[in-house]
């Protein structure tokens, strides 16, 4: 499963994964994880209301999320970066996500057998 938060990074997961969910904003991502939901990679947009991504993927490291962690920036290439990095995120990527970025992160993680 994928936690989607860009309809550009759905359209480019969707090729690869079996089913994937769209949430509005970071409290919801978090409040899906803790309801049991269980994903193979989750797509973290760092612009999202309420909470954003950097915060988000704090609280999922926090509770023990083992999904990989993607984020998604303007700005990859700085503060961005190192944020979400730095609060549990497996990759940071700028935007937009296109297929050779996610097949990357699929290639890097042997449960999806590419």
């Amino acid at each position: 499963m994928t936690l989607s938060f860009a309809k550009s990074t759905r359209s480019c997961s969707s090729a690869y994964l079996t089913e994937a969910k769209t949430v509005k904003d970071g409290k919801e991502a978090v409040d899906l994880c803790r309801s049991g939901e269980n994903f193979d990679i989750i797509f973290m947009d760092k612009e999202m209301p309420i909470m954003d991504g950097h915060e988000a993927t704090k609280h999922l490291s926090a509770m023990g999320v083992k999904s990989i962690i993607v984020g998604i920036t303007t700005r990859a290439d700085g503060k961005d970066k190192e944020e979400f990095l730095a609060s549990g995120s497996n990759h940071c990527f700028e935007k937009p996500l296109d297929q050779a970025k996610v097949e990357q992160v699929l290639q890097e993680h042997e449960n999806f057998g590419i």
